[in-house]
């Protein structure tokens, strides 16, 4: 018996044990197909570590959005509150436009916050 060497001439080979080697073959996993809101049966396309991640960035994302709305919606209550009562803050008024800016600057409900691997990675950013 002979293997061929780089170079692509055969190379001798002394077998010690003459016994057949048992070689089983496996069969590929199929991944387990998942049901979509319309139906449709569609492979899986990430692993289950991949899902988890995801849904971390989603828990993480519902927390600071819910953080935001808070106080962009206290802060206003706070000027309606001023602006009915006819008191006049000038540090108030600063500060709503402040963060209402932020707010509506910062809340983009396309991006993914949190660690690991984003959904939208692979895409180029196209503004809004």
């Amino acid at each position: 018996m002979s293997l061929p060497n780089k170079g692509g001439s055969p190379v001798p080979v002394q077998v010690a044990n003459e016994e057949p080697l048992v070689v089983e073959v496996a069969e590929p996993a199929t991944p387990t197909p998942i049901k979509t809101a319309s139906g449709m049966s569609l492979p899986p396309t990430t692993t289950e570590q991949q899902d988890m991640v995801t849904a971390g960035q989603r828990r993480v994302n519902i927390l600071w959005e819910i953080t935001q709305s808070t106080i962009a919606v206290s802060i206003t209550m706070a000027i309606i509150y001023t602006a009915i009562s006819e008191i006049d803050s000038q540090v108030l008024t600063s500060a709503f436009f402040l963060i209402i800016g932020f707010y509506y600057s910062r809340v983009n409900h396309q991006a993914i916050g949190g660690v690991g691997r984003k959904a939208n990675e692979d895409q180029a950013y196209r503004g809004r």
